[in-house]
């Protein structure tokens, strides 16, 4: 975009290096959620009438859950250590992590959407109050091109934005459906996803609480990791779990308009954003917050990945993420690889608890 002054070329670009990912994405979660549905009733911790699976019996459908239990683990384990990587270059001082400790506090006791827009202004706004250490991105290199002749850039995309969801908005107000609600809920997320991407979790489990549980959460993020492309991704794996393949494309392609539209409108400013100060302590801060509240939602998936879902033990469950953690972060393993290794001890943990005991130990689906 920037090279060729080209705006439709760019839009172009983006679509196409993300369509592989999105394709397979809603493929996958088609499939899971035939799974989820006809071979198996979906049933939610919260029902007292939940089917069990057992060895003795049902060997092959008691394998296929306590692999996927493990997968759900491993999928924790990645996402825990991606937030603790980021951390270590966002949050490296005592004031980021304060920041970040109390975003993630305020965050699980009282998560919501609106709260977490308050609270990383707040936390950019008194990075920039404290200015506690220089955090720049640096400035750019480019040649003598004027990004402003780049047209509709600037204010423009910032309208169009602001039209978009107005228009949006207006649309789930009026037809209150799946489809609206999720083009207007994930066009919200995409507008605040800074840094990864990795705070849509958070956001997801936050915003589809009623709709998605945390396991489901976590085999979406566990299906991204193994696919390439964006973390974002994950929207189109929400939508199809939410409201079918319609559903997934919807959340697909909205997560990434607002993104799009910004990096379009700081274009003709890019240089003076990039060596600005403030704005680094800003950006600072608010990722500080982010970050905590990544971390916060990790405890609410690793008790429901450990402790709520009952076919797997809460104390190897336990160890299957801290191991995998620690292959993540020491190793150069492949996060399929990291996956695998959770699927496959948490199946021979079962496995061999099942011989122990000597009786059928039933398990419960997500």
């Amino acid at each position: 975009t920037v090279n060729k002054k080209n705006v439709f070329g760019g839009l172009v670009a983006i679509f196409c290096f993300n369509l592989p990912s999105l394709i397979a994405i809603i493929l996958c979660s088609i499939v899971i959620d035939l799974i989820e549905y006809n071979v198996r009733p979906r049933v939610s911790h919260y029902n007292p009438d939940a089917k069990y699976f057992n060895l003795h019996d049902e060997a092959f459908l008691f394998s296929l859950m306590a692999l996927a239990a493990g997968i759900v683990q491993a999928a924790l384990a990645l996402l825990i250590s991606s937030t603790f990587n980021i951390s270590k270059k966002l949050s490296n001082s005592k004031f980021q992590l304060t920041l970040l400790l109390i975003s993630g506090g305020i965050y699980y006791f009282g998560g919501s959407y609106i709260l977490m827009i308050i609270i990383m202004l707040a936390c950019g706004f008194l990075s920039i109050v404290k200015g506690d250490q220089d955090y720049l991105f640096g400035t750019t290199h480019s040649k003598d091109k004027t990004l402003k002749e780049i047209p509709f850039t600037g204010l423009m995309c910032l309208i169009l934005f602001a039209f978009i969801f107005i228009f949006i908005s207006t649309l789930n107000h009026i037809f209150n459906n799946d489809y609206t609600y999720l083009a207007e809920s994930f066009l919200r997320m995409g507008a605040i996803s800074i840094g990864e991407g990795h705070v849509i979790v958070p956001m997801i489990l936050c915003e589809y609480k009623r709709l998605m549980e945390e396991a489901e959460v976590l085999n979406g993020y566990a299906l991204v990791s193994l696919l390439p492309g964006s973390l974002l991704n994950i929207a189109a794996y929400s939508g199809v779990v939410i409201s079918n393949i319609i559903g997934g494309i919807i959340s697909g392609v909205m997560i990434f308009v607002p993104g799009f539209l910004f990096m379009l409108a700081a274009l003709p400013t890019i240089k003076k954003i990039k060596s600005s100060t403030n704005f680094q302590f800003f950006i600072r801060g608010a990722n500080s917050a982010a970050i905590g509240f990544i971390f916060s939602c990790t405890i609410k998936l690793w008790i429901d990945s450990c402790f709520v879902n009952t076919y797997t033990n809460e104390i190897s469950g336990t160890l299957i993420v801290l191991l995998c953690i620690f292959l993540s972060n020491n190793f150069p393993i492949h996060k399929t690889n990291i996956l695998l290794v959770g699927a496959i001890l948490n199946l021979l943990e079962e496995v061999i608890s099942y011989i122990i005991k000597s009786k059928s130990l039933k398990f419960r689906l997500f």
